[in-house]
This record gives C-alpha cells, sequence and structure tokens, in this order.
C-alpha cells in the first residue's frame, strides 16, 4: 500500500461526504475536493490516512491522494 499523500489540511480534517454519485473531501482550510464521481458509489469514509470508496458491487478503492492517479485498489 502507498503512503499517504494527503495535504496536512486534508489529512489533519478527515471530513467527506458523498453528495450524490461524488466523493468529497474538505480541508480544515474550508476548501472542497471532488475526488471521484460515480452512480454505482455506495460509501465513502477516511480510513486512517485515506479516504476508502466503496461501490455496489463490493469493489474498494483507496485514496491515498487528492489527484486522480493516487490510488489503489484494495479487497
Amino acid at each position: 500500500m502507498h503512503t499517504s499523500e494527503w495535504p496536512r489540511e486534508f489529512s489533519e480534517n478527515q471530513h467527506v461526504v458523498l453528495e450524490g454519485y461524488r466523493v468529497r473531501v474538505f480541508s480544515s482550510r474550508g476548501h472542497s475536493y471532488d475526488l471521484i464521481s460515480d452512480a454505482s458509489i455506495v460509501d465513502a469514509r477516511w480510513i486512517g490516512d485515506a479516504v476508502i470508496v466503496t461501490f455496489r458491487n463490493g469493489r474498494r478503492l483507496r485514496f491515498f491522494g487528492p489527484y486522480g492517479n493516487q490510488y489503489e485498489s484494495i479487497y
């Protein structure tokens, strides 16, 4: 597993919201970032130092940073 690359203002806040089909993370400074958007997302939450997104089919992605290529599948 990759080490966390979240900027401090996100990792210290650890606030994530599933709004419709998109996952948004919020910084301690009040900024938000759209992490991923998909109609099959059923859950998103901070676990440890990463955001875990769960899909309807059971697939889970671990986002270790805020950019589109900073994720890995977990089982």
